[in-house]
């Protein structure tokens, strides 16, 4: 007699175990969000406006730094002003803002363009 009350409980328990397996998954993936996700004030503290934000790093937050390799490094740069021809372009563009401005005084000092 005593098993056959266990044995019919035990469907009870079952579901039961159920329920609190699933409870217990539902707990752990908030457990793991909280862990990745951070709570801390907006901005500066400054005693006016200090509101509270829960925010989550995005996930590049989680790629280790030594396996960021810099691009470009490598690549043709025959595109790109060397040293020679940007110093050409900021002497010609010197150059060319200097006539202008001697070119306003001229006009400038000019009587025919005096105020009436």
């Amino acid at each position: 007699m005593v098993f056959s009350s266990f044995q019919s409980s035990f469907p009870k328990l079952e579901k039961e175990l159920d329920v609190l397996i699933n409870q217990a998954k539902e707990l752990n993936q908030e457990l793991e969000t909280l862990s990745l996700s951070t709570v801390d004030l907006l901005g500066q503290p400054s005693s006016k406006y200090d509101y509270w934000v829960y925010y989550s790093p995005p996930p590049s937050a989680n790629i280790p730094v030594a396996s960021i390799k810099p691009t470009g490094w490598e690549e043709d740069c025959s595109s790109m002003f060397d040293d020679q021809g940007l110093g050409f372009f900021a002497n010609f563009l010197g150059i060319f803002i200097f006539f202008l401005v001697i070119a306003y005084h001229y006009v400038m000092a000019d009587p025919r363009y005096e105020g009436n």
